[in-house]
This record gives C-alpha cells, structure tokens and sequence, in this order.
C-alpha cells in the first residue's frame, strides 16, 4: 500500500555526560530543520519531493537530554547503526516512539556512524536537508538509485550506485544547493522513484494511446520542480521513464535545465545516458534517445527526440515516436535458424531468442534452411530460453 499523507517523526536530541556542555544547536533550530513549514527545510522537502503525497506534519523534536554514559562507553555498549538509534530511544522512556512513522536520532557529538536502520542516526554535521531526505527516504522504503557506468564510489557500493545526481538516493553525491541555513539541499526524488512509491499522480504521466500501434506524439513535459504548471510531468513509453530537470527549489543546483531517461525503479532505478563514455546522463535538444530495431521486421521499439526546452513555460518539447511490434507470422510457432557455433536462434511471437541445441540432429535439419542473416541475429538476440526444447518435441527428425 503507498505511503500518503503526514508521516510523523519522533526526533530525539542527545547528549552524554561528558559532552553535555555541547549543543550543536537548539531546540527550535530542529523544529526548523525537520517539522515547520515554510523554512526550506526537510518538510518542505518532502512536499515538494513527493508531489505532495507525503509530509512531515506531526513531527515532534524531544530534548536536548543528556544520557549518562559516556560517548565512548555508549559506543562499546551499541556497537551497531540501530543499536545506537534504540539507545536514543532508551533514553526518551516518556516517548511514545510506536506512534511515529520513524525516530531520528541526533547526538551532540559524532559517533563514527550515520544513517538509516529502522530509523535515521545523525551526527551534528548531518544536519541538513541532503542527508536527512536520504535517509528518511530509506525508511520510507526507497533504495539507491544508479546509472549505467562503471563507476564505483565507495569501495562497498556497486557499480553506478550512487551516481544518479539528479536524484536524491544517490547522496551524497548529488547536485545541492549551498549557502542556505539547512544546506545541502535537494535534490527532488526522479520520476521512476515516485512511480515506485505511487507519488507520481496517474493524470500527470503520458502514455502511448494504443498498446501496440506505431505512432507519433509530440507532447511538452513540464519540469518535475514546477508541479502548480499544468502538463505532463513525465512519459512512460518502451520501458522507459522520461521527465524534464530545471534549476529551481530544490533542484536549484543543478547546472542547465535537461531531460532525463530512467528504467523503472524495481526497486532501483537506473537513469540512461546520453554518452555513457564520458557519463552524461543529461539529454539535451538535438538528441535522440533511440531503442527501435528491425530484427526481420518483427521487433518494435520507442524513440525519444528532445526538441526543445521553453524556460519561460518551464517545458520540454519531445517528439516520441512508437514502433509497433509486428504480430507473428504463424500463431505460436517459432522460425528456427541456425547461427554461429551451432548456436539456434528463434524468432519467437515477434523477439529474438538464442537457445541451446537440444538436439545435435537439428544441425543437420535446420542447416539447410539457414538464413544468411543468421550470423548477425545470434549476437542480438535479446533472451536466453531453455523451455524451446518443449516446442521442438514431435517435430520431424527431432
């Protein structure tokens, strides 16, 4: 079920008996930070990053009080990220905590760890809306967001993890905004994650008028920051997700307006890059992104032109243009062609599958028949099937 509406947080300020002369700041500064509206801070955020979906109102900030331990003896004592976080908790025995959405926990001091696990740990240097949105987006249920490069960050995260900027579940490597009293901020949350979270209202998301019919559509697409605009916010078509960046709010830190391309989120999304050698996964007027092929006139496809970008209107002017994908030629009955190293591929309800030989004799049966254009469809093939073997049973020679 999506998540909607407030979603309160017991935030918990902490401090130790030796650091108890240190308050990072006071209690209103995280009445600011993390409950008011209107302060640029994290409900603002949330608001904003949701589509307003979601907030934090109800949201209630406890302390500062001191636990009597020391940082260190608290350390040894809770050596895990939650162990941490339910010492907090201990430490508030007045606080109802089963009646919020999560607790954030935030100490006076450092304890080497920061992040979510069944709610959010902070150190005073964490105190901002980049880490905090993060975070709180794990408890809500959001993963990491990735492109498609190589590139690996930490020496723990995998490969493109953490390297959507545009998208706040790659912190803390994001396009934020500085010079504002809870900065970092921003940036929004990509149309895939609100699509997973069913943030993203349906009205709001284009889709092709038929379910297989070749077609074009020029349509605008409204940037994601700008929501009170009338339009489309996004255009699901051919697997893919497409909205439209602009520098403002949240996303002020972002260098030039852009569009963006992303696999669905399932549970992580993926942006798409525009030049994947040098990791641009901006898309700019001009360009193309193209998933069509024409593999024996049976496959389909989607392909996305950004024409222009009107800063005045806040839009994107695509041209998106749908490749049916053709009906089979027999119903249900696979071509079968030989390829390279004895490699069997077959055009199976309009896709292009490799399989294993299930038989040597088809060598010699399929031989015969072979395409000239076997060679280079192996290699394209775009699945591997090993239940093809069923479908062969009862034929000549098999």
């Amino acid at each position: 079920m999506a998540i909607k509406g407030p979603q309160k947080l017991a935030v918990l300020l902490c401090k130790f008996n030796d650091t108890a002369h240190t308050e990072p700041n006071p209690t209103s500064f995280y009445n600011d930070l993390l409950v008011r509206r209107g302060t640029g801070g994290v409900n603002d955020y949330f608001t904003a990053a949701s589509l307003g979906a979601i907030n934090l109102d109800g949201s209630q900030v406890f302390g500062w009080t001191t636990i009597d331990t020391t940082r260190d003896d608290f350390i040894a004592a809770h050596p895990g990220r939650w162990d941490k976080i339910k010492g907090a908790i201990d430490a508030f025995s007045d606080v109802d905590t089963s009646q919020f959405a999560a607790v954030v926990a935030i100490f006076n001091v450092g304890l080497g760890d920061g992040g979510a696990q069944g709610g959010v740990l902070c150190a005073p240097e964490d105190a901002n809306v980049t880490f905090l949105g993060h975070e709180i987006g794990h408890v809500l249920g959001l993963d990491h967001s990735f492109d498609q490069s190589t590139r690996t960050l930490m020496s723990w995260s995998m490969p493109g993890e953490y390297y959507d900027q545009h998208d706040i579940m790659s912190a803390m490597n994001v396009l934020s905004d500085a010079g504002h009293r809870f900065s970092p901020r921003g940036p929004l949350l990509n149309a895939a994650n609100l699509q997973r979270m069913e943030w993203m209202p349906a009205s709001r998301v284009w889709h092709p008028p038929s379910k297989n019919s070749s077609g074009i559509y020029d349509i605008d697409l409204v940037a994601l920051s700008s929501p009170d605009t009338p339009g489309f916010l996004a255009a699901e078509l051919g697997g893919v997700i497409v909205e439209f960046r602009i520098p403002e709010g949240f996303d002020s830190a972002i260098p030039r307006a852009a569009v963006l391309i992303h696999e669905p989120a399932n549970p992580n999304s993926t942006v798409i890059a525009s030049n994947l050698a040098s990791n641009n996964n901006e898309w700019q007027p001009g360009q193309t992104y193209d998933a069509t092929t024409q593999l024996l006139g049976q496959t389909g496809g989607v392909r996305v032109h950004i024409v222009s970008f009107d800063l005045r209107r806040k839009v994107a002017k695509l041209r998106l243009s749908v490749m049916a994908i053709r009906p089979p030629l027999y119903h249900e009955t696979p071509l079968y062609i030989l390829g390279p190293g004895n490699t069997l591929v077959a055009l199976v309800n309009g896709k292009i599958v490799r399989v294993p030989m299930p038989d040597p004799r088809l060598i010699s049966l399929i031989e015969g028949f072979a395409n000239p254009l076997a060679h280079s469809l192996a290699p394209q093939a775009n699945d591997i099937r090993f239940d093809v073997r069923q479908e062969l049973r009862g034929r000549p020679g098999v």
